[in-house]
């Protein structure tokens, strides 16, 4: 069973990673998304018969600042979408991994019926196959946070 406190372990960590970058992305996204609602808003109020000169001067600060502001959405874009294709693989990993260890419960309970070791291997596959669902259920989890990295990407994206 080290083998499955250790594969437990680490589903839990990659969860857990998935987690914490998923509400720190959530933060930042929702802070430039503000900034840029602002930022369109202030522009949005520039009155547009000023002097020719003035006028580019303004337009010219105006396109940098939105260019910053674009310029900071896809860095963050780019790190939703590494922090989602970690999360996803290990999803991958965690529910194979569980798809595993219930399958190898199924064969060990099916030897239930065999004299001396069949309630042995009844119990220990009906261990194996709580093992991988707990497995699953960190899995799932895990996905959750992923989709919510999704959601801060495709957020960003509008930005």
């Amino acid at each position: 069973m080290a083998k499955f406190e250790k594969m437990r372990n680490d589903a839990l960590l990659d969860k857990n990673k998935a987690a914490m970058k998923a509400m720190e992305l959530e933060g930042k996204t929702d802070d430039l998304k503000e900034k840029s609602d602002q930022i369109k808003e202030g522009i949005s109020r520039i009155p547009k018969d000023l002097p020719d000169e003035l006028q580019l001067q303004i337009d010219a600060a105006c396109e940098r600042v939105q260019a910053e502001m674009k310029s900071e959405a896809k860095e963050l874009e780019n790190e939703a979408y590494d922090a989602q294709a970690d999360a996803d693989q290990a999803f991958e990993r965690m529910h194979q991994d569980g798809q595993d260890l219930q399958k190898k419960g199924d064969k060990l309970r099916d030897l239930r019926q065999i004299p001396l070791i069949g309630s042995f291997a009844d119990a220990k596959g009906r261990e194996l196959k709580d093992d991988g669902d707990q497995l699953i259920d960190i899995a799932k989890e895990t996905q959750s946070y992923s989709n919510r990295l999704a959601e801060a990407k495709n957020k960003l994206m509008g930005i």
